[in-house]
């Protein structure tokens, strides 16, 4: 077990350090990947190659506009690195199917030809020792190897036909799909790729993706940048904080407004006190379930919270989750709070929205504090990556179309909108824009790359700003540096905390607002004299063997998420 983590807490370290070193600042996305001052092939050998992209299409998408859409990418990336691409769009509905059955039907066939070539070798050696040699195999009638897959559109001569266990570049959808693919090593390992020839994409996505899409230190598909996660908005009301006489600072979180809400409730009738949910911000939960499923042992982890300043504790302990969820049984009680989709006024708001729509529905009127910022998550960054796969005809030449991809504005066009004159144009009165031509082709924007390399939508002009200064606010915990946590060994133990976790939880949401408050204090003792809190939360220590925490009872520091994270946070800044 102690040689599992360390090995792990290797790769994880030479991630953090990798990570930290490209800052946000330096995303220049109109940056040309020609004027980088590198040579273009960077020593490759360079012929003619033919390379497969398999991508999922939205309904309506017809053969003939996907013939059209190849012919044009195919005019790219020919003159740009002397590829063809054969381009395979699978209905959304279809697509994980058919990707993963062509996945797994090229290995078996790669399985089988290897074990046919060795058994092969074996009779081969048998029959030299006996002095004798066999006959030549005979060879497969044509009509049974025949390449399955041609070029739709004949990208010509110099250029080969698929080979029938060829895949190369194909899109991912999803963390748990992502998962399958790189522990099953579906895909290949793209670390060289992107700190060499394909360093440029750093310039053109933010770091937390790269840092999501890691798996033991290895990158294996390169995430499609998009707008992450949502703000969650503390909203006061100007016109009556001034008539209580509070300014903006006064009001920044939800417990410093406690004596604000009561005065507009008091005072304001037609006046919402309370409109939306509060709850805690920035928590992190530890347990077999998903870190925002509801856990005793907690982490509140804000965008600059280091790994050294992350603690693993009794969540009554957090005093944001406790003053959080006692406003909220409190305000419901008294009945300040309204969920209604819209109200008129109120007085303070929590509103998930982009920066973009509380500045044109909410900023005149009231006072914009941040609740929590956009956090990423596995799921999110991971919802669109763009893989090679293991049987691909080379690494380096897929690396460059999705290169292209993430930094080339006219191949990325092509493969959301199609091709101009075909399936849309240039509006005649705003050239900033597009308009669709007909719906022949379709694409979901997040599933053909950098979203900010192209147009939002028909009819809207090419301005990300909102979204690239939402991402620039965006996190990725560093508590997500340990999702492996459970394990075969503390399995169970996890398994009976996790039921110990929803009695406390229900326990909780039955306590009216002042029994809640009272009870913090025996809530927290509750959680503390649980021994399977007490193994999880556990830390080694001198005292052990007096207290009776042996490993024959259970005291298993590897059992413990206490020390790993502790363990994983010192291995990596005594690497870093």
């Amino acid at each position: 077990m102690k040689r599992r983590l360390v090995s792990f807490l290797l790769c994880v370290a030479l991630l953090f350090t990798g990570v930290m070193a490209t800052g946000c600042a330096n995303l220049e996305e109109d940056e040309d990947p020609k004027e980088t001052g590198e040579e273009e092939n960077d020593g490759l050998t360079r012929s003619g190659m033919t390379l497969t992209l398999w991508v999922p299409t939205q309904e309506g998408t017809t053969e003939e506009a996907l013939e059209l859409v190849e012919e044009a990418i195919n005019k790219i990336t020919q003159a740009e690195y002397d590829t063809a691409i054969k381009l395979y769009g699978i209905p959304t509905a279809d697509y994980e199917d058919v990707v993963k059955k062509q996945v797994e039907d090229i290995n078996t066939r790669v399985e089988e030809a290897e074990k046919k070539a060795l058994e092969r070798r074996k009779a081969e050696r048998e029959a030299a020792k006996r002095g004798e040699t066999l006959p030549p195999e005979e060879e497969e009638d044509d009509d049974t190897i025949k390449n399955p897959y041609d070029l739709i559109v004949d990208s010509g001569a110099g250029y080969p036909h698929v080979e029938e266990n060829q895949m190369d570049i194909f899109l991912i959808r999803g963390y748990d799909n992502y998962r399958y693919y790189t522990d099953n090593f579906y895909v290949q390992s793209l670390n060289e790729e992107i700190n060499g020839t394909s360093k440029i994409l750093k310039s053109y996505i933010y770091p937390s993706f790269f840092d999501a899409a890691e798996v033991d230190g290895t990158i294996y598909g390169v995430p499609n940048n998009h707008a992450l996660g949502e703000y969650t908005y503390l909203l006061v009301n100007k016109e009556l904080a001034t008539k209580y006489g509070y300014s903006q600072k006064d009001l920044m979180t939800v417990p410093n407004c406690q004596q604000f809400v009561e005065k507009v409730a008091a005072g304001d009738a037609g006046v919402t006190p309370v409109w939306g949910t509060i709850t805690p911000s920035y928590m992190q939960y530890w347990s077999g379930r998903s870190s925002d499923k509801f856990s005793v042992i907690a982490s509140r982890v804000t965008a600059d919270k280091t790994l050294e300043e992350v603690k693993i504790e009794n969540v009554f302990n957090i005093t944001d989750y406790v003053d959080n969820t006692y406003l909220q049984k409190l305000f419901t009680e008294k009945g300040y709070v309204s969920t209604a989709d819209s109200v008129e006024k109120f007085g303070i708001g929590l509103v998930k929205a982009t920066p973009a729509e509380i500045e044109a529905l909410y900023a005149n009127d009231y006072y914009v504090n941040i609740h929590q910022s956009p956090e990423g998550t596995l799921e999110d960054y991971c919802s669109a990556v763009f893989a090679v796969s293991t049987f691909t005809e080379s690494t380096s030449r897929s690396m460059e179309i999705i290169t292209l991809l993430n930094t080339n504005e006219e191949l990325r066009t092509v493969l959301q909108y199609g091709v101009e004159g075909e399936h849309w144009k240039q509006d005649e009165l705003d050239n900033s824009i597009i308009v669709q031509l007909n719906e022949d082709y379709n694409m979901d924007i997040l599933d053909t790359g950098n979203i900010y390399m192209t147009y939002p939508d028909y009819g809207v002009s090419m301005d990300w700003s909102s979204e690239k200064s939402q991402n620039l606010d965006s996190f990725y915990p560093v508590t997500y540096y340990m999702t492996d946590f459970v394990h075969e060994s503390n399995k169970e133990l996890v398994e009976n905390f996790d039921k110990f976790c929803a009695q406390i939880e229900a326990q909780v949401a039955s306590m009216d607002a002042e029994t809640f408050k009272s009870s913090v204090s025996m809530l927290k003792n509750l959680v503390e004299d649980n021994e399977y809190y007490q193994k999880l939360a556990y830390v080694p220590s001198s005292t052990d063997a007096q207290k009776g925490r042996t490993e024959e009872k259970g005291w298993i520091p590897d059992n413990s998420i206490a020390y790993q994270w502790a363990e994983r946070v010192k291995f990596i800044l005594e690497n870093g």
